[in-house]
């Protein structure tokens, strides 16, 4: 955007009987296995899937030096506790040995049918140095991913950031742009000043220069935002493209489950040349960053994964995905100085789920804007320690949850909730999360809704402390 900110999965049922390659997707069924090569020790199967696909197999001789075949493989499953045909066991355990490479380039290619280059105009008065005033329009590119998609109708939901519709310097009275549009990946994107015959810039009746899409501009309407969260959501309604397209929903990942060194790719539409993909890896899991507000004098801190993918201007609002294709976040900033490199950011997948769907919930009755609960409690985090989880082959960062506060006449100070309290769980209507960071608590609130009833677990104490929540319980989030 115009202003980004600085700011063999190992089966074993006897020892090493065989072993296959890394895990592939569960939905894909075999459909056909040949040997194509030994070396006398290990044999190589090639499988074929019922998608077109193909993947290995590595198996392992048996100790009699005689090859293992499907039906003894089955067979031992069998004895070990397997109780499905032997059809089934094709399809949940031979699956295919992609390389990492080959399953991030399927990633990625699903993750582009998920996005959407985005252009805004932004109607704009330029001064010059004697004083004189003329009107114009400034362009911005981004991009963003598709939430919600109806082939039928031709509806389609957009998330996007929230500065990549709204410049500080346009003069609609929101200073949101004038006029949204975006294209699907494939479709070339063009655009041109309107002139007469003449060759004249022609205005339109306010003054300003008319801007013409080609026939792959899809256009969009601003449902709601928050600068705060630098989020956005965009309605396509009734698109004839959208109809007749392979547009996709986007896949969430749970962004609490993000590991540091995973692979991180990034789709976006930089420089407003078209969407395009980069691939680096997760840095930081987590992070609170100091940034500027899209109206470039608010001050907020903002929590983002951290990832080295190559990220440039226009890829604002486009996605950050995981090597199955599913986002981990909402590319927003990245630091722009002299002796750094790819140190770029992303709105966690978990907060941009939430905050969509509460501006999509909210906006038409809250001046389309988000709307979310307050507790009227404070938190604090002790004991923050690193440790290997050796189950998950990762390093997980933990702490522990306190209250350190609570608000008189909040929700919270009618409760038995006290000052010094470990919270453990917290349970909405019922569905318990672990709490083990102190920001989760802060992001449960955006899925709440008046009449949710909220079971709080706090250490010594078996059964949960409820509040009911209530519709004065909630405040309008810039």
């Amino acid at each position: 955007m115009k202003k980004i900110k600085f700011l063999l999965i190992i089966l074993v049922f006897v020892p090493c009987m065989f072993i296959l390659g890394a895990c592939g997707d569960s939905g894909r069924l075999v459909t056909d296995i040949q040997k194509v090569s030994s070396n006398g020790v290990y044999d190589i199967y090639q499988v074929e899937y019922n998608d077109g696909t193909n993947g290995s197999i590595t198996v392992k001789n048996g100790k009699n030096g005689h090859d293992l075949t499907l039906d003894e493989m089955y067979n031992t499953a069998v004895e070990n506790g397997f109780e499905g045909t032997i059809l089934e066991f094709m399809r949940e355990y031979l699956t295919s040995s992609f390389s990492s490479e080959t399953e991030e380039v399927i990633a990625t290619n699903k993750a582009l049918l998920s996005t959407v280059a985005i252009t805004c105009e932004f109607p704009t008065i330029n001064t010059s140095f004697w004083g004189a005033q003329s009107k114009s329009k400034s362009m911005g590119s981004g991009a963003g991913v598709v939430l919600y998609v109806d082939h039928e109708t031709g509806d389609a939901t957009i998330i996007t950031n929230f500065h990549v519709v709204y410049y500080s310097g346009c003069t609609t009275t929101d200073h949101l742009s004038s006029n949204i549009m975006c294209y699907l990946y494939g479709s070339p994107i063009s655009r041109t000043t309107k002139t007469d015959n003449e060759g004249n810039v022609v205005n339109d009746e306010d003054g300003y220069p008319i801007v013409e899409y080609d026939d792959y501009a899809i256009q969009c309407s601003f449902v709601g935002g928050s600068m705060t969260y630098d989020l956005a959501v965009l309605q396509i309604t009734g698109s004839e493209a959208i109809k007749n397209s392979s547009l996709t929903p986007v896949r969430f990942a749970n962004s609490d489950e993000v590991t540091i060194g995973a692979t991180a790719i990034a789709v976006g539409n930089p420089e407003g040349m078209g969407i395009s993909a980069t691939r680096g890896v997760i840095n930081v899991e987590s992070e609170v960053i100091p940034m500027q507000a899209a109206d470039d004098v608010t001050q907020v801190n903002s929590r983002v994964i951290r990832t080295d993918a190559s990220i440039n201007g226009g890829n604002s609002g486009g996605g950050l995905y995981n090597s199955n294709g599913e986002l981990v976040g909402i590319v927003n900033s990245k630091i722009v100085k002299q002796n750094i490199e790819n140190m770029a950011f992303a709105i966690p997948s978990n907060i941009v789920s939430r905050v969509a769907n509460n501006i999509l919930r909210n906006s038409a009755t809250h001046n389309k804007k988000a709307y979310r609960a307050v507790f009227g409690l404070t938190v604090e985090a002790r004991d923050r320690k690193a440790t290997y989880n050796e189950l998950l082959r990762k390093t997980v960062i933990t702490e522990d949850v306190y209250v350190a506060e609570i608000k008189d006449d909040s929700l919270i100070s009618t409760s038995s909730i006290a000052v010094g309290d470990k919270i453990l769980k917290i349970a909405i209507n019922g569905t318990e999360y672990t709490i083990s960071k102190f920001y989760q608590i802060s992001d449960l609130t955006w899925m709440l809704v008046a009449g949710d009833v909220v079971g709080f677990y706090v250490e010594g104490r078996q059964d949960p402390i409820n509040v009911i929540i209530s519709e004065d319980c909630f405040v309008e989030v810039d």
